[in-house]
Order: C-alpha cells, then sequence, then structure tokens
C-alpha cells in the first residue's frame, strides 16, 4: 500500500457536478415574489390598533386629572363634576354631551376625552373614586389621591 502525503492547506473540495441558477429558474422566482410581495403589504395595512389606543387614552386622563388634584388648594364634587381651585383659578371637569371638558374660570371649554358616555365621582377613604365609560361600552374606574 502506497502512502500519499498530502500538503497541509485550507480549501474547500467542491464538486462540479452541480448545476447552477438558470435564467428561467431566477425568473420564476422574481416571478413568486412580485406576487406574494403586494399581497402582504395589503395585508399588513388592514392591522389596526385602536383598542389600545382608547385604553391609553383613558389612563392618560387619569394622569392628568391626578397632576390637577396634587396642585389644588381646595377639592370639591358632586355626582358628576370635579371643581377644584389653583393657581389658575376656579375649575371644573364635566361631561358636557359626549365629551369630558375643563373649564377655566367658567370660561372656556378645554376637551380633556371625546366618546364619553358617562362619568361620576364618588368619595372614597383614599380620595376620589372615577368612573369613566365609553360610547363603545369600555367601562373604566381609578382612585384618585386628594391630598
Amino acid at each position: 500500500m502506497q502512502r500519499i502525503k498530502r500538503k497541509i492547506s485550507v480549501y474547500i473540495d467542491s464538486k462540479n457536478d452541480e448545476d447552477g441558477f438558470t435564467l428561467l429558474s431566477s425568473l420564476l422566482r422574481l416571478m413568486m415574489i412580485s406576487i406574494v410581495l403586494p399581497l402582504l403589504l395589503f395585508a399588513l395595512t388592514k392591522i389596526t390598533v385602536l383598542p389600545m389606543q382608547s385604553s391609553m387614552s383613558v389612563h392618560q386622563l387619569f394622569f392628568i386629572i391626578q397632576n390637577e388634584l396634587y396642585r389644588a388648594s381646595e377639592v370639591t364634587y358632586s355626582k358628576n363634576q370635579l371643581t377644584y381651585i389653583n393657581e389658575e383659578g376656579n375649575n371644573r371637569i364635566e361631561l358636557y354631551g359626549n365629551v369630558l371638558r375643563r373649564r377655566v374660570n367658567f370660561q372656556g371649554h378645554e376637551v380633556y376625552h371625546q366618546n364619553v358616555k358617562s362619568f361620576s365621582i364618588t368619595g372614597h377613604p383614599e380620595g376620589l373614586k372615577v368612573t369613566l365609560t365609553l360610547l363603545s361600552g369600555e367601562s373604566y374606574e381609578r382612585i384618585l389621591l386628594v391630598p
């Protein structure tokens, strides 16, 4: 038996019996991509994220009201109105039609949230319990601390 001495080198031995890409296979792949890509883009445009948006806007509303109450020197409430006094004057948050609005010194009209069905405030041992129901039927409840 005869020994063959190999040279030490790094290379990849490739087989030459494989066929490469043909023009026909490349055109077929290009045609499949051009058909699938517009359908995929159309399907992606139909995805919506609306439910999360309404939830976040209500949580932001509660955050804004809580900050207003922290700055207030006096807070009073009735069933569906929140009145407080701060450096801007006499403020009131109330339901006006389907809009929750804020008025300063009984003037103006700053919209806090739209599409509101009901807004109610009740007393709670830790502060005020605010309940907000949207026209879509979603109901949110938060206890706001009154310093």
